[in-house]
């Protein structure tokens, strides 16, 4: 790298550096999810110990909106969204979905965020940049 040249960081708009798609199942408070992640997106090594534990913790809420801010490639989003799915199924009437938003501004994230959004027919997610 020339020392005019700054890194890349998970944060950054716009990666010049090469794609590394990688595949991970994750087994997540009751949901299996797979996970593409790549290169300059944070975590690509599969999911995080700190999501893990938001995860793990999070309180769903019954009404309103929900916004994933830095939502990466997804996870937090994904599970809200399988789960949120799984519950109206078991009681169409008495749930008021909230709706998730996903933000995110690393172009390489959003692009494996959609792509995870299809791998498990997550509907309803609109993802903001």
């Amino acid at each position: 790298m020339c020392p005019s040249e700054k890194p890349e960081h998970y944060f950054t708009s716009k990666h010049k550096s090469e794609i590394d798609i990688r595949k991970h199942i994750e087994f997540i408070r009751g949901q299996t999810l797979t996970f593409y992640t790549s290169s300059s997106v944070f975590s690509a090594e599969g999911l995080d110990e700190g999501t893990r534990v938001l995860i793990d913790n999070m309180i769903l809420p019954t009404q309103g909106h929900i916004l994933d801010l830095g939502a990466g490639y997804g996870p937090v989003s994904l599970w809200l969204t399988k789960e949120f799915q799984d519950q109206n199924q078991l009681k169409p009437q008495e749930i008021e979905i909230p709706h998730i938003y996903a933000s995110e501004i690393n172009d390489r994230a959003l692009w494996v965020l959609n792509k995870n959004l299809t791998e498990n027919k997550c509907k309803d997610v609109t993802i903001l940049k």
